[in-house]
């Protein structure tokens, strides 16, 4: 599946504006089995596209840690699809899991901030 096909399945916009972000991942048992820091490539309601120094498996679960100002949550999200970008960093697709109110405000936040930093 190319990029363009992927960006035309999604129901959001992606902002592109680039941030880094702690990731967890989590096996079938939930236990964590790799972790680090990832940066933003694009990110919109329904999932993001993470880059990393090494590949994150299908079949985790990711959580992810966002920060704004002085709160962070949580976000939880599956591999949707992973692959070696031309740089030799590894691209990862993850869709969010269902967000709480609390979850999708700050996730709305986040995106707002990239937005901005964007455009300035």
């Amino acid at each position: 599946m190319s990029n363009r096909d992927i960006e035309e399945r999604r129901k959001h916009q992606r902002s592109d504006a680039q941030s880094l972000l702690y990731y967890i991942c989590l096996d079938e048992d939930c236990e964590n089995v790799q972790q680090g820091m990832g940066k933003t490539l694009n990110v919109s309601l329904d999932g993001i596209l993470l880059e990393t120094h090494v590949a994150i498996e299908p079949n985790y679960m990711v959580a992810l840690s966002i920060g704004l100002a002085d709160q962070t949550v949580d976000i939880g999200g599956s591999v949707v699809h992973t692959a070696k970008g031309e740089n030799g960093m590894f691209h990862t697709g993850i869709e969010f899991r269902k967000l709480d109110a609390e979850a999708r405000e700050a996730l709305e936040t986040f995106i707002a901030a990239f937005e901005k930093n964007r455009n300035h």
